[in-house]
């Protein structure tokens, strides 16, 4: 990885670990009201979340809402450089297995891609385009890079984490279809 994107990545961490827990919270609990009331999720009957780590905006309150009207919600197994999703019927910490990580996962079962009608998908930052900046490990990049419009990639993050400037994306980093902040859509422009 490259200088640069070392300190974009740095940059985008330090104004995220500076939000407060509430700021945090209120933020979270807007973002899944938004989610929510997007197309692509009210017409879902497979979507992937995640568990938050490292402060990433938590959307387990709107996974939780999808499991309630009988959505099938999936969480990301990593096996070995492999990213996959298992089916999970409780988002109950003590329901699920320690990934390589220590991030909570499905201990079992994966689910082809193709079956899945949305993925929301964490980033370090995103920008205006669509493009996004993970950790650097590759692993949503790698498990997306041959899925064309399904599923629907939603990439979601704080409104601090969107770069006006634009990121520059690498060959192998894979565009969003919409970006959601709890500010709004920022990708693809309009309602």
């Amino acid at each position: 990885m490259d200088k640069n994107r070392k300190e974009i990545r740095a940059h985008f961490d330090a104004l995220r670990n500076a939000l407060s827990t509430a700021e945090q919270t209120a933020s979270s609990e807007q973002l899944c009201r938004l989610l929510a009331e997007l197309p692509e999720i009210q017409r879902a009957t497979h979507v992937a979340g995640y568990f938050p780590v490292r402060g990433e905006i938590d959307v387990r309150p709107l996974l939780e809402e999808l499991l309630q009207r009988g959505v099938q919600v999936y969480l990301p197994i990593i096996d070995g450089k492999d990213l996959l999703f298992g089916r999970i019927t409780t988002l109950d910490p003590a329901d699920l297995s320690l990934g390589p990580f220590g991030i909570p996962a499905p201990s079992t079962g994966a689910e082809p891609l193709t079956s899945l009608d949305a993925v929301l998908i964490p980033g370090v930052a995103f920008d205006h385009e669509g493009n996004r900046m993970g950790r650097g490990g590759g692993y949503f990049d790698r498990a997306l890079m041959n899925a064309s419009d399904r599923p629907c990639r939603i990439g979601v993050a704080y409104s601090c984490q969107i770069e006006t400037n634009g990121l520059h994306a690498e060959t192998h980093d894979v565009p969003m279809h919409i970006v959601m902040t709890n500010t709004g859509k920022i990708y693809p422009p309009g309602p």
